[in-house]
C-alpha cells in the first residue's frame, strides 16, 4: 500500500469466476494512523461505507456486466479526521540521584509512532539522539537517561508520526550537579508553570512545604508525603520565592529560592 496523506485514493481490482456475492475485509488497520478515516467508495452501486467502523463491505459480482467487476469500481479513500490527530499532551522529567527520568503522554498515537530521545549540552544549540522509544498504544511512556555529566542539560521528543511527519516537543532543561542528589534543591529554576522539589531525607509521614514572597508572605502551604514532589506555580507572580519544607515534627529540612517566569 502507498503512504498514506489527506484524502489518498486507492483503487481496488476486484474479479470472480462466477456471479456471486463478495466481501471486502479490512483485517487489520493498526498500521493506518487514527487521525485517518478510511472508506470504499462503490461506484458502480453508487454506495460507500466507513470501513474504519464496518471492517466489512458486502457486494455483488455480476459477470454478465462487466462494470460490476475491474479495477473501476471499489475505490478506498482516506480523509482526515480532526478528532483522531496525533497528539502530545505533555513531555516533563525528574532528577533521581544520577539519572534524569523523562516522561510523557500522548494520544491518539499509532503502532508504528517512534519516539526518539535527544540530549543537548550546549543550551539546545545540538541535539545528540540517546535512545529509541516505540509505540504500544498505552499513551503513557518513560524513558532514563543513566549517569548524567554536571552542567546544562536539555532534553527535547522528536515524535516520528508518520513518514513525513515530524514533531519536536518543547526543551526540557535541568541544572544538573551530581552533588545536589543528596541535598535539598528545586528544579526547573527558573520555572514558568511548576517546579519539582527534591527532599534528600526520606520522609516519615506528611512534611510542609511553604512558599514564601520576599516580604515573608506565604503564598502556598502544601502537605506532601514524597521526596519529589510536583508543584504548581502558574498562579505565583513572577519574581523570586523561597521554599521551605519542614518535616512532621516541624524541624527544617530544605531551604530554597527559585525564580518564577
Amino acid at each position: 500500500m502507498p503512504s498514506i496523506e489527506i484524502n489518498t485514493r486507492i483503487k481496488l481490482f476486484v474479479d470472480a469466476t462466477s456471479t456471486a456475492n463478495q466481501q471486502l475485509q479490512m483485517t487489520d488497520m493498526t498500521n493506518i494512523a487514527p487521525k485517518f478515516n478510511v472508506y470504499v467508495i462503490d461506484h458502480y452501486k453508487k454506495d460507500s461505507l466507513q470501513l474504519s467502523l464496518n471492517n466489512a463491505y458486502n457486494f455483488n459480482i455480476n459477470r454478465a456486466d462487466t462494470a460490476s467487476l475491474g479495477a473501476n469500481r471499489l475505490e478506498l479513500v482516506f480523509k482526515l479526521d480532526p478528532q483522531g490527530a496525533y497528539k502530545l499532551l505533555n513531555f516533563t522529567g525528574k532528577i533521581s540521584d544520577r539519572n534524569i527520568v523523562l516522561n510523557w503522554t500522548t494520544k491518539n498515537e499509532a503502532a508504528y509512532t517512534v519516539f526518539t530521545i535527544q540530549k543537548s549540552m550546549d543550551g539546545g544549540k545540538t541535539f545528540t539522539d540517546i535512545g529509541t522509544v516505540t509505540s504500544n498504544n498505552s499513551g503513557i511512556y518513560t524513558f532514563t537517561d543513566a549517569g548524567v555529566d554536571n552542567g546544562l542539560v536539555s532534553y527535547r521528543l522528536k515524535q516520528t508520526v508518520l513518514e513525513n511527519e515530524i514533531i519536536y516537543s518543547d526543551l526540557v532543561r535541568f541544572s544538573f550537579n551530581a552533588a545536589d542528589a543528596n541535598t535539598f534543591f528545586v528544579y526547573p529554576n527558573p520555572a514558568a508553570a511548576y517546579i519539582q522539589v527534591n527532599m534528600p531525607k526520606v520522609l516519615k509521614g506528611t512534611a510542609e512545604i511553604r512558599i514564601i514572597s520576599l516580604t515573608g508572605k506565604v503564598m502556598q502551604k502544601i502537605a506532601v508525603t514524597s521526596n519529589l514532589p510536583r508543584l504548581d506555580v502558574n498562579t505565583l507572580f513572577p519574581g523570586v520565592y523561597i521554599i521551605e519544607a519542614k518535616d512532621a515534627n516541624h524541624n527544617v529540612i530544605g531551604q530554597s529560592k527559585f525564580i518564577k517566569l
